[in-house]
């Protein structure tokens, strides 16, 4: 059973929340996973008819979806009270919206995303939050997933959640980047060697339940580019990472490659710790 959190934001803010709960819908969809949705909300709202009024406005927004709806009071920082209730209410999977790069308050979005990872709530798939004109005519899709790995422990993590959300394909990729961001080319056999360590990593489950699988080196100066284009050229409608790996100096980076990531590329990132 997969369990997804969707956030659910203010109307004030100049975009619209409907791909996070798209997103949850997909889910619902799929079958065989629970639903709930969260509100942070001033504790004075919380209370008497305001609390009643506020409810009923939620479960309008999202009455298709069957999801439990939960409600806290904020606090101050803002990951700081979701931590706390996800740690009285665990969760498989934590959804959040986050702003464009352009778009209002970009900056104190994505932080919640990634200090919700530094609070060890679980997975984290951000979605991006857009004017609400582009969200009416674009449907979200869950359907080819992008897994990029550096095949360290760490970085293998993220391939079991994304078979475990998959539709219909993954593709599981390695960026091939030397010490000091010079790009080489790599020989055949060392490529054949890549792929099949890739391969390895694909759990049974994945050939019953028809999820193609694809494989692919490439090489690059920069890793977090190298994924967004790929993932870009390839029209990956999610990218499943580890919050951090190894650099290519065996250090442990965290979250720089999927920092990047997350601001670079315009759908929805899950990121698993």
């Amino acid at each position: 059973t997969t369990e997804i959190y969707p956030l659910s934001l203010h109307d004030a803010l100049p975009i619209s929340a409907d791909p996070l709960l798209g997103v949850a819908r997909m889910f619902r969809r799929a079958g065989g996973c629970e639903l709930s949705l969260l509100h942070v909300a001033p504790r004075a709202l919380l209370s008497g008819r305001l609390a009643q009024l506020l409810e009923r406005e939620l479960r309008a927004r999202a009455n298709d979806l069957g999801a439990a709806l939960l409600l806290a009071a904020a606090g101050e920082p803002l990951a700081g009270t979701m931590a706390a209730f996800l740690s009285a209410h665990p969760m498989d999977l934590v959804a959040v919206g986050v702003h464009p790069r352009s778009g209002f308050d970009s900056s104190r979005t994505a932080m919640l995303a990634r200090a919700l990872l530094h609070h060890h709530v679980g997975p984290v798939l951000a979605v991006p939050l857009i004017d609400p004109e582009v969200a009416a005519a674009k449907a979200p899709r869950l359907d080819t997933i992008l897994v990029p790995t550096d095949l360290s422990p760490l970085g293998n993590r993220a391939i079991a959640h994304a078979y475990a959300i998959a539709r219909r394909s993954v593709t599981l990729l390695h960026v091939y980047v030397t010490p000091g961001g010079v790009v080489v080319p790599i020989g055949l056999n060392e490529r054949a060697e890549l792929e099949l360590q890739l391969l390895a990593h694909v759990p049974p489950f994945a050939g019953a339940r028809g999820i193609e699988t694809e494989t692919l080196v490439v090489e690059g100066r920069d890793a977090a580019r190298a994924i967004v284009d790929t993932a870009t050229r390839l029209g990956s409608d999610v990218i499943c990472m580890g919050s951090h790996g190894r650099s290519t100096l065996g250090q442990v980076v965290l979250g720089s490659v999927a920092s990047d990531v997350l601001h670079r590329f315009p759908k929805p990132v899950l990121i698993v710790r």
